[in-house]
């Protein structure tokens, strides 16, 4: 039996991450491959355990620092290794080659690493951004040469790849398309009532730019008028999250449309953050989902709903063009599965 070090997003309060990283465990244990899950990076893992406490300007300066946060990746990594006589190292998927210079580290740190014991480093469902600093394309670029499997789960990032960093790579859609079909996901799609679910982003520095608005005000404002072009279809309205880091934003839209007098006749529930499988569970309800996160459009989406992205990013962008409109999911999800099998396939055959 092959030994795969699986590293992703995957302990973290999001149900994409989640999602992510359950559907990659499942199909590799299913072909009879080991696998032993850890995160790809975290703030604690780079500056260590007490970073929540730290001052600002420290915080500050260690971002700013990338010999602190290679050192701190460094540790981290040499320690999974150096007990562990992994066959493969597998990193993915989601949005690991984007401008989070913590994954920017943690994959020049993993990829050098794993060169030097000699071990494969497979890149499988990742998505990124050609608006980095030279110097971290350079340290993406150097990584992935290292690799000779590279999976990416958009066309932008395919692109990106093969002209920008020159290398060869693969496109398969999101792992997460092909969760329904992994986990053998019954469902029966009953709509009593039309149902519409907002599970919105944090405000961030991202989102403000992104969206081009000055205060949070004016998001919640922003959320409330994509809620209102619908509210002639819809006669219920649930408000949720599917990362914990969204729920005060999410409190605060509930509340806002609570104290609104164009919502009296409409039922407005709010859904605390929970598990996958519950939202998962609201999906069968819902005919449309709007959220700026994109698992939950995923998710929403090979369960029988409508989406609409809050578009404030590259990754967005790609998404909304590439799936808002497309009638043939169930191809999408096929081409999902299959390309996990063939992942799975490289590592029992090579």
């Amino acid at each position: 039996m092959k030994k795969v070090l699986l590293l992703n997003e995957w302990k973290t309060n999001n149900y994409g991450d989640i999602a992510i990283n359950n559907a990659i465990t499942n199909i590799l244990k299913k072909l009879n491959i080991g696998v032993h899950n850890y995160l790809f990076w975290k703030e604690e893992i780079s500056f260590g355990k007490n970073y929540v406490k730290y001052p600002k300007l420290i915080k500050f300066f260690l971002w700013k620092c990338q010999l602190a946060m290679d050192f701190g990746n460094y540790l981290y990594a040499k320690k999974i290794l150096k007990n562990n006589n992994f066959d493969y190292i597998v990193i993915g998927g989601g949005e690991l080659l984007g401008y989070n210079f913590g994954f920017n580290s943690a994959m020049y740190i993993w990829s050098k690493l794993a060169k030097r014991k000699n071990i494969p480093m497979l890149i499988y469902g990742v998505s990124g951004s050609d608006d980095l600093p030279k110097n971290k394309s350079i340290r993406y670029q150097k990584a992935l040469s290292s690799c000779k499997y590279i999976v990416v789960r958009d066309k932008y990032t395919y692109d990106l790849i093969k002209n920008n960093f020159h290398l060869t790579c693969k496109y398969a859609p999101d792992c997460v398309f092909a969760y329904k079909k992994i986990f053998k996901t019954s469902y029966k799609k009953e709509i009593k009532e039309k149902m519409m679910l907002m599970a919105p982003i944090l405000y961030y520095d991202d989102l403000k730019k992104g969206l081009g608005l000055e205060s949070e005000e004016q998001y919640l404002q922003y959320l409330v008028d994509i809620i209102k072009n619908h509210l002639l279809n819809y006669s219920k309205i649930i408000i949720t999250v599917t990362d914990k880091s969204d729920e005060l934003i999410s409190q605060k839209l509930f509340s806002y449309l609570k104290n609104d007098d164009e919502f009296l006749k409409i039922k407005i529930i709010y859904k605390s953050y929970d598990s996958l499988e519950t939202f998962i569970s609201l999906l069968e309800k819902c005919d449309l989902v709007v959220s700026g996160r994109m698992h939950a459009m995923i998710l929403g989406k090979i369960y029988g709903c409508k989406i609409e992205p809050i578009v404030f990013k590259t990754k967005l962008k790609v998404f909304k063009k590439e799936y808002q409109n497309i009638t043939a999911i169930e191809t999408v999800e096929q081409e999902a599965l299959e390309s996990l099998i063939n992942l799975a396939n490289y590592i029992n055959n090579n």
